[in-house]
């Protein structure tokens, strides 16, 4: 069983779909659509750093793996880079 974090458009979900993936991670609007499209029964747990992630993560089972893209357009040569 997995998860992610910073999920973006679910590319760790379409590389291994072998995975359970219990849950996902993002904030950005447009991913958030691509992946309710494709994944309707995945839940988006949302902000990290809201005080009660872990609860709610918890709920919805304990990962064997956790898989995450940090977001990088402060260090992408498509942003700004002011990392």
């Amino acid at each position: 069983m997995g998860a992610t974090l910073f999920s973006g458009i679910d590319a760790p979900e379409v590389s291994a779909p072998a995975i359970d993936w219990l849950w996902r991670a993002e904030i950005d609007k447009f991913p958030n659509a691509v992946s309710k499209h494709h994944r309707p029964d995945t839940p988006n747990l949302g902000d990290v750093s809201a005080p009660d992630f872990v609860e709610k993560a918890l709920q919805h089972g304990r990962p064997d793996i956790v898989v995450f893209g940090s977001p990088c357009q402060s260090f992408s040569v498509a942003g700004k880079r002011l990392g």
